[in-house]
């Protein structure tokens, strides 16, 4: 083992110090960005309780998957690192620390193929199957008051298999929890325009701001290839291959074919590809013994999430001040939601719960729209950052990400609303006003209300 404890280097303008740590030690090892592995936010024995008189008539949710594999892309990757990596040991450029690295990517790439690329790995069944569980134990008079009524559980995804894997697991957690369930659970289907929307015909102008938006293209230029990445991305680099070899990567002057396609990559693309992959593994712990710990001094993590952050702030949460292209699509959701709830009102459905299971750039825009805490705060003159933006995609869109809502009744047909966000008691937009100060009960038409542009 290379014996390197700790190593400084200058970040933000401040003097960091990087420690290492084994995988071993650490199950959720720090900033894995939108790749965080779920966690409750809050215990549901902490919430607040309803008003006198109210009752628990109906739940609905969105959450992303679960812990999944690397997707088709990430496959490229860890083929480039590893072939990056042979060469380094070709010629007699590997550190003590980088020898281990190349082992690992083989038995990586070995899992993946084992289990199948951008695949729900087990640590994701359990989340949903764990969330299900903790819904039922929520709502458990309610549920047993549908098993003895005969409503029913509806059961929705993208269509993607991960969204699919996502949907079964939830079921079972559900259905273990309460057998009687089992027959009230209707055959899943798939809605794309709900929960795969920004490919939709409806959102050309979603697909063009991707593809072609001057601004965007700027700002995560100004944002990911700034000096300090740079200079993050060398010394990262320089724990594992020698000096000459890394400044080979960064004057361009490495390349090598792969698919028949000459590849010359950089020191930046090569680090953040190491932080793709240190953040992909705790979501595959059940997968293999994985130590890129190792390789990602804490620092240097920190910093490439944050790059990773700002990239999914500006493609699928809030964005711009003064636009809403990145989340206006999530407006069928919300409808959805709402006219969910309509239907109790009109004594319409005979659903119990509705359940959604989708992507990250679902629930990100879906937020937004909701103006959420902590999940809508736009960038206006000055470029996203962590120290003028609460955006964090370990917060807005971790694995199993999920938005609930669970709805109550009084006998005179009130009906009062409350949202959870990662099982977080949460309040509304601010222009949303609960039924007392501090409380997080909603009235439905108050909601109606305040959400009426998005309706």
């Amino acid at each position: 083992m290379f014996e390197l404890s700790r190593f400084t280097f200058i970040a933000l303008g401040v003097s960091l110090s990087i420690g290492f740590a084994q995988a071993d030690d650490i199950q959720n090892p720090p900033s894995l960005s939108s790749k965080t592995p779920y966690v409750a936010k809050e215990s549901w024995q902490n919430y607040q309780m309803p008003p006198s008189g109210y009752q628990l008539v109906f739940t609905e949710l969105v959450a992303r998957h679960g812990s999944r594999t690397s997707t088709s892309t990430g496959k490229k990757d860890i083929e480039r690192l590893y072939q990056i990596w042979l060469s380094a040991q070709e010629n007699g450029a590997l550190t003590p620390l980088g020898q281990q690295l190349g082992p690992q990517l083989l038995a990586l790439l070995a899992a993946h193929e084992k289990l199948g690329y951008g695949q729900l790995t087990q640590r994701g069944k359990v989340e949903h199957q764990q969330l299900a569980q903790r819904l039922y134990q929520r709502d458990e008079a309610l549920f047993l008051q549908a098993s003895q009524q005969g409503r029913k559980i509806s059961v929705w995804h993208s269509g993607r298999k991960r969204a699919k894997d996502s949907a079964k697991s939830f079921v079972a957690g559900l259905t273990q929890a309460q057998p009687a369930l089992s027959p009230l659970v209707l055959p899943a289907k798939t809605n794309k325009a709900q929960l795969y929307f920004p490919q939709a015909k409806e959102n050309v102008a979603y697909q063009k701001y991707l593809k072609h938006n001057k601004q965007l293209k700027n700002v995560l230029h100004q944002i990911i290839d700034q000096p300090n990445s740079h200079k993050i991305a060398m010394q990262t680099l320089k724990l594992l291959f020698s000096s000459s070899f890394v400044d080979r990567l960064q004057n361009r002057k490495y390349r090598f074919k792969m698919n028949g396609k000459v590849i010359k990559p950089d020191e930046l693309n090569t680090a953040r590809i190491l932080y793709e992959i240190y953040s992909i593994a705790p979501g595959m712990r059940d997968e293999g013994s994985w130590q890129f710990t190792s390789f990602m001094p804490k620092e240097s993590a920190q910093w490439f999430a944050y790059l990773n952050d700002a990239e999914e702030f500006y493609k699928k949460g809030p964005g711009f001040k003064g636009q809403n292209v990145t989340y206006q699509m999530a407006k069928p959701l919300l409808q959805d939601f709402f006219s969910s709830v309509q239907h109790l009102s009109d004594g319409a459905t005979p659903e119990v719960a509705r359940l959604r299971f989708t992507h990250a750039e679902i629930i990100a825009p879906f937020a937004a729209l909701l103006a959420l805490p902590g999940s809508d705060k736009q960038a206006s003159f000055f470029p996203y950052s962590e120290r003028n933006n609460p955006w964090r995609g370990a917060d807005v869109i971790p694995f199993t990400a999920n938005i609930q809502w669970d709805v109550y009744r009084d006998q005179q047909q009130h009906y009062l609303v409350r949202v959870l966000y990662n099982e977080q008691e949460t309040h509304f937009k601010t222009t949303c006003k609960p039924i007392a100060p501090g409380s997080f009960f909603y009235d439905f038409k108050e909601l109606q209300r305040c959400y009426q542009d998005a309706l």
